[in-house]
């Protein structure tokens, strides 16, 4: 099991790819690469008492950004 890591990240795209459902694209920033398996899930710190947790949908080869798909619906 690995043990959980801080990184931190930019949103470098955000794309509305239906009604309810964005794409986003963290780039790591510190440290810059992130190993993970595919299935891994991250949470993600958005202020004090708000994170959330997401599925990050990018290959592992892909470990400089981040992936995923957030639904917004309630």
């Amino acid at each position: 099991m690995i043990k959980p890591q801080r990184f931190q990240a930019i949103l470098t795209k955000k794309e509305k790819i239906s009604s309810k459902v964005y794409e986003v694209v963290f780039t790591l920033q510190n440290p810059e690469v992130m190993e993970y398996k595919a299935g891994h899930t991250i949470m993600i710190y958005i202020t004090t008492g708000i994170n959330r947790s997401m599925s990050i949908a990018s290959p592992p080869s892909q470990n400089h950004e981040l992936t995923m798909c957030w639904d917004v619906s309630p």
